[in-house]
């Protein structure tokens, strides 16, 4: 149970760090209401996806608008997102079983 929390949690904090120095650097393009925790808050969203916090927290106009490259750290934490959980999810399926 404990390796896949801690693998979630490590591709959360990476991805958000990651898609906040990208969004850092192309400072120019950056809206005037951004916030610096919303690269930690679309970090969280991509590994949930199937909780629909994206569409429920972003506008589609901050989702059209980013970079590339932060699109492909969102497609690959989406992945590994599902990956993980369904990890979790025999983790916690083995611990619980009944005997």
């Amino acid at each position: 149970i404990a390796r896949p929390f801690f693998a979630l949690a490590i591709v959360w904090l990476i991805g958000g760090t990651l898609i906040q120095m990208i969004l850092q650097w192309h400072a120019s393009w950056v809206p005037q209401d951004y916030s610096p925790l919303q690269a930690y808050a679309l970090s969280f969203s991509n590994l949930f996806s199937f909780l629909g916090f994206q569409k429920a927290h972003f506008p589609q106009e901050f989702l059209d608008w980013l970079p590339a490259s932060v699109r492909v750290i969102s497609a690959v934490q989406t992945i590994l997102g599902a990956v993980l959980l369904f990890f979790l999810g025999l983790g916690l399926r083995t611990r619980f079983r009944m005997r």
